[in-house]
Parts: C-alpha cells; structure tokens; sequence
C-alpha cells in the first residue's frame, strides 16, 4: 500500500465517520427499523443523524484542539487524544438529549448506538491516560460489533457482511501503520477494546435492539 492510499483509506476511515456508516447499516439490515423507513425520507434520517453524530462532533474537537484540518486532527498528542475522547463523548449525550426532545427517531437500535459512541468515547479517554491506542481500530471494532449483532436476524447475509467489515477494518488499520501514526500494539489494543467495550453496550441494552 502506498502512501497516497493509505492517507486517503485513513481519513474515508477516520472514527469520525463511522455513525455513518453504522446508520447506513442500521438502515439496510435492522428487520423492523429499515422496513418503517423508506427512499428519501430514510435518507434525510441519515442526513440528520449523520449531522449530529459525525460533523458537531468533528467541529467541537477541532475547535477545543485548534485543528484545522483532519490531517492535523490524526497528529494530536496523549493529551489532546484525552480531551477530544471526552469532548466526543459529551456532544454524543448532548445530541441524545436533543434529538429525544425533538421526538426524532430516538428509538431501540439507533439509542443504542448513541450509548455506545458516548461509552466508547469515555473508555477511548480513560484507556488514553495510560497507552495510545488507534481510535481508528477502536471504531471499526464498534462497526463489526453492530454488524454482528444486526446480523443475527439476517442469517442468509451474516458471513459475508461481517467478513467485508472485517476485511475494511484490515484494511483502515494497515493504513495507519503504513502511515507509522501507531505501532502493532496499538491498532491489536485498540481494536479488541473497541470490542469488548461495544460488545457489553449491546448486551447491556439487549432489550431494546
């Protein structure tokens, strides 16, 4: 892989997007959410969702951090990671809160996976405090995790879907050593925290998948 690829395979996988694409999963394999919304109208949700989960989160960090860029954003310091962890974590509840009360799909599934990008973000700063670990690993781990989870409803599609996450979330990580933005210790740890940490969040909220 060169380094042109990985740079662009790094910032279309940067942990910031991957409400996106977790939504366009919910969307496409969750058995009753996905058959209640259709065609356009499912795609302002995605809008939507994709605004308060992806883009004020990004902004908020870059603002708090004084980054202008996601390349400048990828090259923060232990404690700058430790702050932006946190600053993720409060927009998440904000934006929770927010959408609840604007009676805005906040509902099983996608509740769920609010709970799981706020608790994540905590552990990301916490685990941050002691080691750099890769927030890349850590968010395709969450995105394998729901996959896992939406497919056990979708038993014809559930191999082939959780391969081709798993063979993406390769690919997002081998990027980032090509890059030396972490070592091999950091992208394991990263990714087997970012899958105990999703992994208990949909136990937790088992109930309301």
């Amino acid at each position: 892989m060169s380094l042109k690829t990985a740079k662009i395979i790094s910032i279309i996988g940067h942990p910031v997007f991957i409400p996106i694409y977790a939504l366009i999963v919910i969307f496409k394999f969750h058995p009753v959410l996905g058959s209640r919304v259709y065609g356009t109208s499912q795609f302002n949700i995605i809008i939507v969702f994709s605004g308060f989960l992806s883009l004020i989160p990004l902004f908020a960090t870059m603002m708090l951090l004084g980054k202008a860029t996601l390349k400048q954003l990828a090259e923060i310091n232990q404690t700058e990671r430790i702050k932006a962890s946190f600053v993720m974590s409060v927009v998440y509840i904000l934006a929770y809160f927010y959408l609840r009360q604007q009676n805005f799909l906040i509902e099983g599934i996608i509740e769920v996976l609010i709970f799981a990008l706020c608790i994540g973000s905590c552990v990301l700063g916490v685990m941050s405090y002691f080691k750099k670990i890769s927030f890349h690993a850590f968010g395709w781990a969450g995105l394998l995790t729901l996959m896992i989870v939406l497919g056990r409803s979708q038993e014809s599609f559930f191999l082939f879907w959780v391969l081709a996450i798993l063979f993406v979330s390769a690919i997002v990580i081998t990027s980032r050593l090509v890059l030396n933005a972490h070592t091999h210790s950091e992208v394991y740890l990263g990714f087997f925290v970012g899958l105990i940490s999703n992994i208990a969040v949909y136990l937790l909220f088992n109930g309301k998948l």
